[in-house]
Parts: structure tokens; C-alpha cells; sequence
């Protein structure tokens, strides 16, 4: 007989939007394990009393998740929920000169919520993107660190001219200011395409935490396509 056939309340949390109170509640969900220690994380929006509604269901691969943070945040006159989990694991992508700090991996979703609906915004989560710190094995320090660790992070590119000018098409080229490697991927354990020069002018395609998808064509007439950091343009330094 399994030994855990209830749900387990782990968080209560009193946030305000809008004009009416609003409360998140985490429970932890054991019915699709047979192992004990694993579960789902289903997240519901309730009135802080009886009623409620469930947002989204959180499982992943090879470990259970938790809760980095969430909050909600009026932006545009939408109210977002976003939540923060994150995972342990010992799976690494392509490189493996690097590995994730600590083991942990973090995710993202973000909830455009009104009363008790809350619907995935699919550009939100796509621009702060998943991610982690990344530790170089050979000197064991941090060589790259997920930009959204915090909620005051997100927060603030939230309300910034950086995404707003990207949500409504604006943000289409840039310049390089620093030297930049291009990768295939965003992240620098990802395979490298080549390399960018100062004053090299390219299009944007996409963003995710903080990395540009990029298009740059050289002299030659010759186009690549891959990713490289934001903070190396004045993309970043600018907006």
C-alpha cells in the first residue's frame, strides 16, 4: 500500500491584485509515482478561503520540483502570476566542460490571471527562459549565471523598455559592443559557431533569458544564425 495517499499543503500565500485578494497554494501530488519521494506540483488559484481553481500541474523528469518563488505582477494592465521551480539533476547538455551550480535547474511559467483564470503566456515564458548557473568543471567557478534567479530580477526587466520594445516588435537589430562568441544554442555549453566583432550589426529573431537569437551577415554575403549574450551588444546596455 502506498504510504502517502493525501495531498500534502506546503505553501499559503497571501498576494493582492486587482482589486481583490487573491492566495496561491501549492500541493504536492503522489499519484503518478509509485516512488514515495516523487511527486507533482499542482498549483491553484484560490480567494484565500473555500474556493478554488487549479492553474497548472509542474512534474519533471528525474526529480520532484520546488519552489524558487511567485508573485504577481500588473503589467500592461494584465496580471501576471509567475512561478519559479527548479530541479535537481545531474543531466548537463552538450558540454561537458561546464556543469549547473549546485545541480539545480530552474524554470519559469508565467499566468495571465483574471478572477479565478489564469492562462499561460507562451511570449513571457519564452523571453525569461529556463535555465542555471553554469561552473566551469576544470576552474570550479561560475562562468555564466541565469539572470532570473530572483523575483526582483524578473520584476524589473518585467517593466522594462528591453521587453517592451521586443513584445511589440520594435526590438528587431543591434550592434555588437564586445567581442562575442555565437553558439548554436543559448549558452556557452552549447556548440560554438564562431565569433562576432565590435560594430557588427545583426537582426533579432529571439530572446531568452537574456541571450539574442541572432542573423548576421558578413561581408562576403555569407548569413549565420545562432545565439550570443545580450550583454555584449547595446541591446542589453541600452534598453
Amino acid at each position: 500500500m502506498r504510504k502517502y495517499t493525501w495531498v500534502l499543503f506546503i505553501f499559503l500565500s497571501f498576494n493582492v491584485y486587482a482589486e481583490e485578494n487573491k492566495c496561491i497554494l501549492f500541493k504536492k501530488d503522489y499519484s503518478q509515482y509509485n516512488n514515495e519521494n516523487m511527486y507533482d506540483l499542482d498549483v491553484y488559484i484560490t480567494d484565500c478561503q473555500k474556493n478554488s481553481r487549479k492553474v497548472e500541474s509542474f512534474g519533471y523528469f528525474g526529480d520532484s520540483p520546488k519552489i524558487n518563488y511567485y508573485f504577481f505582477e500588473k503589467s500592461n494592465g494584465v496580471n501576471h502570476l509567475f512561478i519559479s521551480t527548479y530541479v535537481l539533476t545531474d543531466q548537463y547538455e552538450e558540454n561537458s566542460k561546464y556543469v549547473y551550480e549546485n545541480g539545480k535547474y530552474n524554470f519559469i511559467k508565467v499566468f495571465d490571471c483574471f478572477d479565478f483564470t489564469c492562462k499561460v503566456n507562451k511570449k513571457l515564458i519564452n523571453f525569461f527562459g529556463d535555465g542555471a548557473n553554469l561552473v566551469e568543471v576544470k576552474s570550479n567557478k561560475i562562468v555564466w549565471e541565469y539572470p532570473y534567479l530572483t523575483a526582483d530580477k524578473v520584476s524589473k526587466d518585467l517593466n522594462s523598455n528591453f521587453l517592451k520594445l521586443w513584445l511589440n516588435k520594435q526590438l528587431k537589430n543591434g550592434i555588437i559592443k564586445n567581442k562575442t562568441e555565437i553558439y548554436n544554442d543559448s549558452g556557452l555549453n552549447s556548440e560554438k559557431l564562431g565569433y562576432l566583432i565590435s560594430g557588427d550589426k545583426f537582426n533579432i529573431l529571439d530572446i531568452t533569458s537574456r541571450w539574442l537569437k541572432v542573423s548576421y551577415t558578413s561581408k562576403n554575403k555569407k548569413t549565420i544564425i545562432g545565439w550570443i549574450r545580450c550583454e555584449d551588444t547595446n541591446v542589453c546596455n541600452e534598453y
